[in-house]
């Protein structure tokens, strides 16, 4: 099954045609916008300079182009822009630090201030904190962003996926300010529990921001620490000297702490530190910082959320900008978080992205925790040795840990998505993260690995995470360590059960049902996340979805693009819950069709009576079989053969082709691995959604195909033609065709296997050996052919040889210029290839 989708695939390079690059799309068709609504204000910094609702924001796609524009927007179909505004600033007054902050950029950014660059940004949406120099702000400012997508991995992290990926934007759509640290602030690095009987040792370490000068005292200073809950009531106390000069190192402590004060899915709660800083019982320093404290990790096969067994409840939470169009866009999330509360998940997971401080804040309120990700989602192994990952991977982990570290919501840290963790390449690349992860933050970091592939012995990260495009209950669950189901139920029953027309919202929730219990019965499980919260808009189309109203969007959410709740949702309050469930789905319909099976048989009956009834043709055919040298050296001096036998004989061995070939692609045109390799092929998306249309549909299938192969013939002989520019020998053109139709004359003893291949995919039988026969008499009809055309030349083998070969490879090679294929785009069709078992 296996070797026959590889070869399978071969058959498609055969048939497919040269692609055109689209034209650079007009900008007022692509730029969207959004409104802010409530902006959550920052804890951590004094915003002094919103530059989010600055009004002097200009856009331009080209050197000289300048329009207004407004934020927050996106672009779709634009690879590159720059942005400006102007602001002003007072240069006399307070000396702290000046910060430029964005909780991310979407696309990778260079930053440039009075036309000096002072920040380059690799990484879609990673926090940025770029401090400013002084001695570059003026009293009027303009500050100027470069924005673009990263075609290659020194760049940033690049795009492979298209199946099932969001439709691509670049844009700003968080908050950018300038800000200065707090005076006098408290700056946690770390908190960490163990884990003791029935208590919790807490480690902490916290940095003492002086903004304004340290008075210089002689002798120690007092320290005051005070932990406390919410109400008042205090946890912990202590008080102790320390050296002036040792006020700008870290301060360090253990604290004892009971369990009813830790921050958990259904009780968050959260602590305020105060330090009040002393000389001789006189304050001159005081400072509060409110954080949590839990603890979570894997151990025995469970995840453990402050030393309790946790089943992770989760819920893909796409970012789908497409959905805030028409609403305010934190309102709008923190209605989205708390209805993914109520519905009684406990998790969400964002799909190869990072947060925003308000999905941080939000969930830490709410007691959701926070699975997020980088970025690397199927990358080819060849990638995995490449240095600018790797720093590029390192430099967004310690930003996010910088801004995210002490939240108790951000829980886990995805290091990559569906890729080849058996290569050596990439199992270095995953334990130097891990490493970082370990040391640095209080995350898990977990891994989506290529199923069916051997893993090391040593883990590459604390948990495993099981991702499929294929329901759950189909998986052939192996020994391999998954902790966590990525996508429970992402293949909705409308792919699932395409072929029946009643698609009612039971059946959706009787699928999920039955993919939930499928997993929470395996005893390595700690439960997953089902896909997803809303509808999303697709890069690429899918089979299922482009015949509909809305293709570019995958039906999978339990609310709509318009934030419209599905009939089905509230019986999800019990869909975690492991019991007896009865209503399992069957596919009980079938895709079998016998369209090719009788076209073959009626044009056999037509093929045959004209064989039977015209003895030149009888006569004509069998020597073509039995005397092909003679027969090709009767077209060579024009013996009568007349040109009707030769057309006829090009359809049907034609028809004979088509039946097998269309046969695969039929069956195959729903496979999503088939898809996903043809979306890459396919470089121009309309292209790719022809095929989609043509290939569900058998007639369209024969059409198609049929026009190709027929007019292969006179592709050759434009060939021949020109090369008998060349040659001593008259070339007539019409000779050149009936040559290439009468060297087709094997796939006449393929009848029978083109009648029954259709039947024989659909019960999965010989399929390998189906591809090795149509290989055979594919090579074999090639060699008629060189031999046809080396007799109607007079010339060696080898000169035809060449000519055929070149052929083929000029095609080839002008589909390659023409689509200018992007950074490894080879690798990651053979990355593909490994990764059917995702499929």
């Amino acid at each position: 099954m296996k070797k026959a989708k590889y070869l399978l695939f071969s058959l498609f390079i055969f048939i497919i045609p040269f692609n055109t690059l689209l034209s650079s799309p007009i900008l007022e068709k692509n730029v969207h916008f959004f409104k802010w609504g409530q902006i959550p204000q920052s804890t951590e910094y004094k915003e002094i300079i919103p530059l989010y609702n600055n009004p002097s924001w200009e856009i331009s796609v080209s050197d000289d182009e300048w329009h207004p524009i407004s934020l927050p927007f996106y672009i779709t179909e634009t690879p590159s822009f720059k942005v400006k505004c102007t602001f002003n600033y007072k240069l006399a007054g307070s000396e702290t630090d000046l910060f430029i902050i964005s909780y991310g950029i979407k696309g990778i950014a260079q930053f440039y201030l009075n036309g000096t660059l002072i920040h380059y940004q690799p990484n879609n949406y990673a926090p940025i904190k770029i401090k400013l120099n002084r001695s570059m702000i003026q009293s009027r400012n303009e500050l100027t962003i470069i924005i673009r997508n990263p075609l290659k991995v020194e760049e940033g992290f690049p795009t492979f996926v298209k199946q099932f990926t969001e439709k691509r934007a670049l844009g700003i759509t968080r908050p950018i300010f300038i800000a200065e640290n707090k005076i006098n602030g408290i700056e946690l690095t770390k908190i960490s529990l163990i884990h003791q009987n029935d208590t919790f040792l807490a480690n902490y370490a916290y940095l003492l921001n002086f903004n304004t000068a340290i008075p210089k005292f002689k002798g120690k200073v007092t320290v005051e620490e005070e932990f406390s809950l919410e109400d008042g009531t205090t946890i912990f106390k202590r008080i102790f000297n320390i050296d002036t000069t040792s006020l700008k190192s870290m301060i360090t402590g253990k604290i004892n702490v009971a369990h009813n004060t830790l921050w958990s899915i259904d009780t968050p709660k959260t602590v305020i530190l105060k330090v009040t800083l002393k000389k001789n019982y006189s304050q001159f320093f005081q400072s509060s910082k409110t954080f949590a404290l839990r603890s979570f990790n894997y151990k025995n096969n469970n995840i453990l959320l402050n030393g309790k067994p946790l089943i992770i409840k989760g819920i893909n939470y796409h970012e789908n900008l497409f959905r805030f169009k028409d609403v305010k866009f934190y309102q709008q999330i923190k209605k989205d978080l708390e209805t993914i509360k109520k519905l009684g998940f406990n998790s969400i997971r964002l799909p190869h992205y990072f947060p925003g401080n308000y999905i941080v804040q939000i969930s830490d309120s709410l007691g959701l925790l926070i699975f997020a990700e980088l970025p690397v989602f199927r990358f080819p192994k060849q990638l995995f040795s490449n240095d600018n990952l790797l720093e590029n991977s390192i430099l967004t982990l310690n930003q996010l840990s910088d801004f995210f570290n002490t939240n108790p919501s951000f829980a886990a840290i995805g290091l990559g998505k569906e890729v080849p963790a058996h290569s050596p390449a990439v199992q270095k690349f995953m334990l130097i993260l891990k490493g970082i992860i370990s040391n640095k933050t209080n995350w898990l970091s977990y891994l989506s690995p290529i199923p069916n592939k051997p893993l090391p012995p040593e883990k590459l990260a604390d948990l495993y995470v099981l991702d499929l495009y294929k329901p759950f209950t189909d998986f052939k669950f192996n020994s391999q360590p998954f902790a966590l189901i990525g996508r429970l139920g992402i293949l909705n029953p409308e792919i699932i059960y395409q072929w029946d027309s009643n698609i009612s919202s039971q059946k959706h929730y009787t699928f999920l049902c039955q993919e939930v219990n499928t997993a929470l019965k395996q005893k390595t499980l700690s439960g997953g996340f089902i896909e997803s919260f809303a509808d999303w808009t697709m890069e690429y189309k899918l089979s299922s979805t482009i015949s509909k109203d809305q293709p570019d969007v995958f039906p999978s959410g339990i609310y709509s693009i318009g934030n419209k709740k599905k009939s089905w949702v509230d019986n999800l309050e019990n869909i975690w819950e492991l019991n007896s469930f009865s209503g399992f789905l069957k596919d009980t319909s079938s895709r079998s069709t016998n369209f090719f099976s009788i076209l073959l048989f009626f044009s056999s009956i037509v093929f045959f009576s004209f064989v039977r009834r015209q003895y030149r043709l009888r006569e004509n055919l069998k020597r073509a079989i039995y005397h092909p040298y003679g027969f090709f050296v009767d077209i060579r001096e024009r013996r009568i053969i007349p040109i009707f036998n030769s057309v006829l004989m090009g359809i049907f061995t034609t028809f004979i082709i088509v039946s097998f070939i269309g046969a695969y692609i039929y069956y195959y045109h729903t496979s999503q691995w088939m898809q996903e390799i043809l979306s890459v092929v396919f470089i121009n998306k309309d292209y790719f959604n022809y095929y989609l249309l043509i290939s569900a549909s058998p007639l369209n299938t024969l059409l198609v195909i049929s026009t190709i192969l027929l007019l292969f013939p006179f592709f050759i002989s434009l060939v021949l033609k020109f090369f008998s520019i060349f040659s001593r020998e008259n070339f007539r053109y019409r000779q050149g065709v009936a040559i290439s139709f009468w060297s087709a004359i094997p796939f006449l003893f393929m009848l029978p296997v083109s009648f029954f291949t259709y039947h024989l995919l659909e019960y999965d039988n010989f399929q390998i050996y189906l591809i090795y026969i149509f290989l055979i008499f594919l090579i074999w009809t090639q060699f008629r052919l060189i031999n046809g055309i080396r007799v109607l030349f007079i010339v060696k083998t080898m000169k035809v040889f060449i000519w055929i070969s070149l052929s083929y490879i000029v095609p080839i090679a002008i589909f390659w210029v023409l689509i200018n294929p992007k950074h490894y785009w080879i690798e990651y069709l053979k990355l593909l290839f490994s990764a059917n078992a995702l499929f």
